[in-house]
């Protein structure tokens, strides 16, 4: 009976200590927003299932988003947080800045790992620069919002949108990105560092934002 009330007792030890923290983050979270206005919108930890914009990207499914900050950055709606990069059995997720640019053209459907991390990246940005296919989920449907939804589904996901491909702007500051991965949805752009500093995946991920609207606003459709 004694080993019993033990456990209890550390159960409801932990579980206070957990309850305690989340109230903590709660308020942490409340007075930097408050801090700046309203502008930005500070939240650590995130719902398992936390919709627009994160589950546009099925990356993002097993590299759960905290530490995060949403708002209006140079006249895009923007997230800025941090993934947990999983490195198997018994280590701890190496922690990585990233962030999701909303952008209101709809983009290529592309991946790209920079040079330093993929030497075949100019031959990679060759084809995107020919053809990149049409996206396979509409990231502005709530109904297909859901990565998990969709990855425990065995009905066929329809194609959205058309095919495109690289535009010479966005082609420009992909070459010139270093230690990162992008990955674009219909109508938002993602970067994960893969060892660059969060200012630069910040700045990177703006640049690469406005030059692919650029150059949806200048280009015509593939042959």
């Amino acid at each position: 009976m004694g080993y019993v009330i033990a456990i209890l007792v550390v159960i409801a030890a932990g579980w206070g200590l957990l309850v305690g923290r989340r109230r903590w983050l709660e308020r942490r979270d409340a007075e930097r927003t408050a801090a700046t206005g309203g502008a930005w919108q500070f939240c650590y930890e995130l719902p398992l299932l936390p919709g627009p914009p994160y589950s546009y990207f099925g990356a993002l499914t097993l590299s759960r988003p905290f530490d995060t900050r949403m708002g209006t950055d140079e006249g895009f709606q923007v997230a800025y947080f941090t993934v947990g990069e999983i490195r198997g059995s018994g280590r701890a997720p190496r922690k990585r800045p990233a962030a999701i640019v909303e952008v209101p053209e709809e983009m290529p459907n592309f991946t790209y790992s920079s040079i330093d991390i993929d030497p075949s990246a100019p031959a990679r940005l060759s084809a995107l620069r020919q053809h990149t296919p049409p996206h396979d989920v509409d990231t502005h449907t709530e109904a297909s919002n859901s990565i998990l939804a969709l990855s425990h589904s065995k009905v066929p996901v329809a194609t959205i949108g058309r095919a495109g491909r690289l535009g010479p702007l966005a082609a420009e500051v992909l070459e010139r990105s270093r230690s990162v991965n992008v990955t674009t949805a219909r109508f938002a752009v993602l970067v994960i560092s893969k060892g660059a500093r969060r200012e630069e995946v910040q700045q990177l991920a703006l640049a690469l934002a406005k030059a692919l609207v650029a150059d949806a606003r200048n280009s015509s459709p593939p042959a």
